[in-house]
């Protein structure tokens, strides 16, 4: 297993095991409860760590790399022509599905 994140958070750990698991990639937390010792032992030993198989370690990585693109644009509506935020997939107005890109 190789390291491959690590962040004071368990939530943005667990959001890319998230993104990894949709991609078919085993990883696994480790660390979770080191902050227990925070002010005994280095804070950077107190960070949570997302690890990965070695032989998964580019796909990984590359996984990563596509959350940081740039957010996807809002769409318009083809049918009523309202502006909707990119994360819905049908216009909250009249219910028209988003057009494939």
């Amino acid at each position: 297993m190789v390291r491959i994140h690590s962040a004071w958070t368990s939530l943005e750990i667990y959001n890319l095991k998230n993104v990894l698991e949709a991609s078919q990639i085993v990883c696994e937390i480790r660390g979770e409860y080191r902050r227990a010792g925070f002010g005994d032992i280095p804070p950077s030993e107190c960070w949570v760590e997302l690890w990965v198989r070695e032989q998964d370690e580019a796909a990984a990585l590359e996984a990563m790399k596509a959350l940081d693109d740039e957010p996807p644009l809002p769409w318009n509506c083809p049918k009523c022509r309202e502006e909707i935020a990119a994360t819905f997939g049908a216009c909250w107005n009249c219910e028209t599905l988003r057009p494939e890109r």
